[in-house]
């Protein structure tokens, strides 16, 4: 072809100059349509999964505050129908609280307090400490309100944890208020359930009351740790919220830091209380903006290519007019394939058979074939037969209603489980009146795993993956109505990891829970399939044993073989992380059939056979024995009459007299006697132990030295008693509170008595463990005049090498080497040490249980000086002590 004219060669450019500038406008206006309507499907993806997010967690907490909320009703219940029937007991109203506790196991404490706000029922109340929450802003308001409360998290004055009260008001029968019934809730615990949620790395989740005030936040703010109120914006919304409105959406900068989010706020059930779930834009849109860069790099590159082309054609027109046309074809359908790729929907259309038509856009990585040979195939021969019924079934609903949303689809990839969402639309041709189908394919496997994680949450130990106690009571109560209709035995199995508290201790937290993780992988192989292996918490598991015999012996054999084979394979040897550990179970074993007992009482008696196997050295298997039952039941009804007693304060105190060698009464020693309203005289033996153990003790002791400092007091007015010192019994607990030396100063100060007139009497064993500790408070203790006395000197192994470091002034002979002392050698070479080594160190030495004269000769003669025992006396009542002691006089 003959080269162009000038002018015609311009008119040429100039056509061209035009043509290119409109395609390039073209392009930026395709690529501007197709990034909007991504960027409309990123916002409205993003609102759809803060909706699915706000929708899980309300119903995840609104079981959790429906638990605890039944709880406190029943607590307001027990209160009213007590005070109606005059019946009310704070230890048994205390009691009733505990067992609430079972029900609601997420939360830490069920305690109550009086109409003054101080806490005065529950568990681990100490009365003589217990806090006041008067000054509590959840207080005021539930005395207020006289309904339920949602607190602001604060920190428990009595375990310093950080918490979320729950509380409602109690109330006598006339009406008026009469305190609080409240649960506490572990922040930290609702903090994991906030952050388990999968909201991108600038997402957020706020729990609010009816009054816009923040009680949670994830991630959470320093303002809230430090208690400070925060409200939620949105208040038009949020009044929509209070009215009855369940769930808006809505977007918004935050106020904390300034990012902007796609909101859902969320109602929780019928409570006032409400989530908001935010995704930011900068987590949901960073796609749409890589988007949008390569959109940018490709405009960039056709400016370029067109600017080439122009000056191009100016030298080779024809040539480079079809080169140029050639290549702006292949850049725009690479462009419009990359563009197409990068869409994480699929888009395709369908006949009314299941038939491929066409498919525009898809992302080729997801496809088990390259889609062209999608085209004329049916679903059913490409997908699996679940995922092609269910693509057929949204097809039928779409050509009845024209429109067909919320089918899902599973299939498998080399990589795993891809979920997807179908949108089916109804397609007419006008010309032929056929109809075909768009169908929009959403990737949802992010969401369906948030999904499942939640479910696995509520229904499932968060570490270990088996089923937490929830699951475990309804699959025992399941066991024990099949076992009623096949009459053949089940058995509990109830393990204890032994010493997995020195482990944790020892080593760390983290290896123990790899310990916990091991230990269930091993349980679940070691029993059949069908049997049940939970977690009940800490270090404690459970197994239910399906399908034993139909006779008792049979099915008792059967269980013991699966318990043992369960101990030894506990016993083979761990690899935690680089560290051998060889470690050891006790199991206690119930057996069951029907409903002969209830599963609460089925779980207590597998739980007691497990302590019969610590008991019997660990590392064993014991089967339930209703003698243990029966005795920890007496002991449990022992303590109860304990309690009653320290608060009817049936706690008396009898004197026993201590001599010198002239047979002149130098003072005596003070020992507590509870006269019980129910069973009488209770030896000291009995219930001193119990006292120690279940911190008793603590009221017991205070009580002792009050009346002892009394006493003292009352003796100071008769010349008889005014010199006579006075030895009390500390136990280990009541020294090693940190405010013992300042009671035992304000006791002295408020009765104004001689400090040095008391002697506290105190066992070499409570001193093993913190010796220096006890050094500094013995010390500051004699730096005002109280006199120690070591009681029960040479029971023990330790005491020798910090003897001479501790602040006695007198050391006690033990009664088991006073009592044998001319019948024993050894005795009697103790006793003679005992005093050797007191007269060295200068000490005084007493010998207490000094029961004959021969006896007190023995030890005279030896160089003891002191004595107590029934040969001078048995312990006396305060007046009968004091009437003794002027007898004592008037003889001499």
């Amino acid at each position: 072809m003959e080269s162009s004219s000038p002018v015609v060669l311009r008119n040429s450019n100039r056509m061209v100059a035009i043509a290119i500038a409109g395609m390039s406008l073209a392009a930026t206006a395709l690529v501007i349509y197709l990034l909007n309507g991504s960027y409309q499907r990123y916002q409205a993806s993003a609102a759809e999964t803060s909706q699915n997010l706000a929708l899980s967690l309300a119903n995840y907490l609104h079981g959790h505050f429906q638990a605890t909320d039944l709880a406190l009703q029943s607590a307001t219940d027990e209160f009213r129908l007590l005070q109606q029937q005059q019946q009310f007991d704070p230890d048994s109203f205390s009691a009733y609280l505990r067992t609430l506790r079972q029900r609601v196991p997420d939360a830490i404490a069920v305690r109550a307090t009086d109409r003054n706000g101080t806490v005065a029922y529950g568990e681990s109340v100490n009365q003589a400490l217990a806090p006041n929450l008067d000054n509590r802003e959840f207080f005021q308001r539930v005395r207020n309100q006289r309904t339920l409360v949602f607190g602001l998290p604060v920190k428990s004055r009595i375990t310093g944890q950080w918490v979320l009260p729950i509380l409602r008001p109690l109330q006598y029968p006339d009406g008026a208020f009469g305190g609080a019934v409240y649960i506490n809730t572990s922040k930290d615990m609702l903090m994991r359930v906030l952050g388990s949620l999968k909201l991108g790395e600038h997402g957020a989740i706020v729990m609010f009351d009816r009054e816009r005030r923040v009680l949670l936040r994830y991630p959470e703010l320093a303002e809230l740790q430090e208690e400070q109120l925060i409200r939620v914006r949105a208040p038009e919304i949020l009044a929509a919220l209070a009215a009855g409105k369940r769930v808006a959406t809505d977007s918004a900068r935050s106020a904390v830091d300034g990012r902007m989010r796609t909101l859902t706020y969320q109602r929780i059930g019928d409570y006032p209380v409400f989530v908001s779930v935010g995704l930011a834009e900068e987590d949901y849109l960073a796609p749409w903006r890589h988007e949008c860069w390569i959109g940018g790099i490709f405009l960039g590159a056709l400016a370029g290519g067109a600017l080439l082309l122009y000056f191009s054609i100016r030298r080779y027109w024809q040539m480079q007019l079809q080169l140029q046309s050639l290549d702006a074809t292949r850049e725009s359908n690479e462009h419009l394939a990359a563009l197409l790729k990068a869409i994480p929907d699929l888009l395709f259309e369908l006949d009314i058979d299941g038939r491929y038509l066409d498919y525009r856009a898809l992302n080729q990585d997801w496809l088990i074939v390259p889609y062209p040979q999608f085209i004329g195939r049916t679903v059913c021969e490409v997908l699996p037969a679940p995922a092609a019924d269910a693509v057929l079934a949204a097809l039928r609903e779409a050509g009845h209603k024209g429109v067909a949303y919320g089918t899902q689809i599973c299939l498998q990839v080399p990589a795993g489980e891809i979920w997807f969402e179908l949108s089916v639309a109804r397609k007419v041709d006008f010309r032929s009146g056929r109809c075909s189908f768009i169908v929009l394919s959403r990737d949802i496997s992010e969401r369906r795993q948030a999904e499942m994680q939640i479910e696995q949450l509520a229904f499932s130990d968060a570490l270990t993956r088996l089923p937490n106690r929830r699951v475990f009571i309804d699959r025992l109560q399941q066991s024990m109505a099949n076992s009623e209709r096949s009459q053949r035995y089940r058995a509990l199995l109830f393990l204890d990891l032994d010493k997995f508290k020195t482990l944790n201790d020892t080593r760390g937290h983290q290896l123990g829970d790899r310990l916990l993780v091991e230990t269930a992988d091993r349980l679940r192989r070691a029993v059949r399939e069908g049997d049940t292996v939970a977690r009940l918490g800490g270090d404690e598991f459970v197994v239910i044993l399906e399908q034993l015999s139909e006779d008792s012996r049979e099915a008792s054999s059967q269980s013991m073989h699966a318990a043992e084979k369960i101990v030894e394979m506990l016993r083979v040897e761990y690899d935690l992380d680089g560290f051998a550990y060889r470690g050891s179970t006790s199991i206690g074993i119930a057996l069951f059939r029907g409903h002969e007992v209830s599963s609460d009482e089925l779980l207590k008696r597998a739980d007691l056979a497990m302590y019969q196997a610590k008991a019997a050295g660990r590392d064993t298997v014991r089967f339930f024995d209703p003698q243990t039952q029966a005795n920890i039941e007496s002991r449990m009804a022992l303590e109860v009459e304990l309690q009653h007693a320290v608060f009817n304060e049936e706690f008396i105190l009898h004197y026993q007299p201590q001599i010198d060698s002239q047979g002149k009464c130098i003072g005596a020693e003070a020992l507590v006697r509870w006269n019980s309203a129910k069973h009488g005289a209770v030896s000291p033996a009995s219930f001193i132990p119990l006292a120690e153990e279940t911190g008793l003790i603590l009221p017991i002791g205070h009580r002792v030295l009050r009346e002892a400092c009394m006493r003292l007091q009352q003796w100071q007015h008769n010349p008889l008693l005014a010199r006579l010192t006075l030895a009390v019994n500390v136990s280990a607990r009541q020294f090693g509170l940190p405010t013992f030396v300042e009671e035992v100063r304000q006791m002295i100060g408020f009765y104004g008595v001689n400090p040095a007139l008391l002697k506290l009497e105190l066992t070499e064993s409570m001193l093993i463990d913190h010796v220096d500790e006890a050094i500094a408070k013995m010390q500051q203790l004699r730096a005002i005049g109280i006199q120690f006395s070591l009681d029960d000197f040479g029971t023990g192994f330790s005491c020798l090498s910090y003897l001479k470091r501790l602040p006695f002034s007198q050391i006690k002979i033990d009664q088991s080497f006073a009592r044998d002392v001319l019948s024993d050698a050894n005795d009697a070479a103790i006793c003679r040490t005992i005093i050797a080594l007191g007269g060295n160190l200068g000490l005084e030495v007493i010998a207490e249980g000094v029961e004959t004269a021969a006896q007190w000769s023995f030890l005279r003669a030896e160089g003891c000086q002191r004595a107590q025992g029934y040969l001078i006396s048995r312990p006396m009542p305060g007046g009968e002590f004091e009437t003794w002691v002027q007898h004592l006089g008037a003889a001499a």
